[in-house]
């Protein structure tokens, strides 16, 4: 049996420290000092008893792991509601962006636009293109119905080039076109429909 030998109980301390050291970092890196402490008040250090041997302690450590899994399945969680909520914010500020896209709102909370995409779809059952014409047409309806602005006026405060373009979305979306709405849903000066 040359050159097996059995590893001390120090030895063993010591790599089974360094399992639970790097399972604290990793913990921090991806989750927060908050979700550490949460773990530290699971696993206190002062309860982390040294075995004599890695199978005695096998199940304790097991239970570190698992439950810094999870801790970190539920941040990543968390963190996909914040980040399609930060795009949401976006779009209901910015619409009247022309420019305003899925890459523009990616870029500025620091995410690919595939992953924005998924989140959003997932998360609201929208694609980032509904989620904007939406917040952009019922805007254009509020307008239509509470001013006198022109048609043109509204499609650019909502983020329309192009009158044309802009009536045709409006119209598929409501099933009418944006004089249609207003006259419809405007009252005269007797109070008539």
């Amino acid at each position: 049996m040359s050159g097996l030998r059995l590893i001390s109980q120090s030895e063993t301390d010591f790599i089974l420290m360094l399992i639970v050291s790097t399972v604290y970092q990793v913990l921090y890196s991806v989750a927060g000092e908050e979700v550490v402490q949460q773990m530290q008040q699971k696993f206190p250090m002062y309860s982390m008893k040294m075995f004599g041997n890695i199978g005695d302690s096998r199940q304790f450590y097991v239970d570190i792991c698992t439950t810094a899994r999870l801790m970190i399945a539920d941040q990543r969680k968390k963190s996909s509601v914040m980040l399609c909520n930060r795009a949401i914010r976006i779009i209901n500020e910015k619409f009247a962006d022309p420019d305003l896209s899925l890459v523009s709102v990616s870029t500025e909370i620091s995410v690919s636009p595939n992953y924005l995409s998924a989140l959003l779809k997932k998360d609201t059952g929208e694609t980032f293109k509904e989620l904007l014409t939406k917040k952009r047409i019922e805007t254009a309806k509020e307008l239509l119905m509470d001013t006198n602005m022109k048609v043109r006026e509204i499609s650019e405060k909502c983020g329309y080039n192009d009158q044309h373009y802009f009536s045709y979305c409006f119209k598929k979306f409501y099933g009418d076109s944006p004089n249609k709405v207003r006259n419809d849903n405007r009252t005269d000066g007797e109070g008539h429909i």
